[in-house]
């Protein structure tokens, strides 16, 4: 298990968190999304193996509209650093 989040909140009507990595400093700025929380008790487990993990340096959650297309995060409501093997 990489990352298991939790928020305390749930998020506004019509909305629904999401996780995020992102490589954030002087790197790409590139975000990835890990998911959609789980809307019954607004938890994220991420389960997956990664190639590089060095990439990211931070983890962040969203409030994204339920049926949202677009493949960019909103702002974020709450972020942390990533401790290592990320961010190295």
């Amino acid at each position: 298990m990489i990352v298991i989040a939790r928020m305390d909140e749930p998020p506004s009507d019509g909305k629904v968190y999401e996780g995020w990595f992102e490589d954030k400093g002087d790197a790409s700025g590139y975000s990835l999304s890990v998911g959609k929380f789980n809307e019954k008790d607004n938890t994220l487990n991420v389960n997956q193996r990664m190639v590089n993990p060095y990439t990211y340096t931070v983890f962040f959650v969203t409030a994204e509209p339920a049926n949202d297309l677009d493949p960019k995060p909103s702002d974020a409501v709450v972020g942390t650093k990533l401790p290592p093997p990320f961010g190295r």
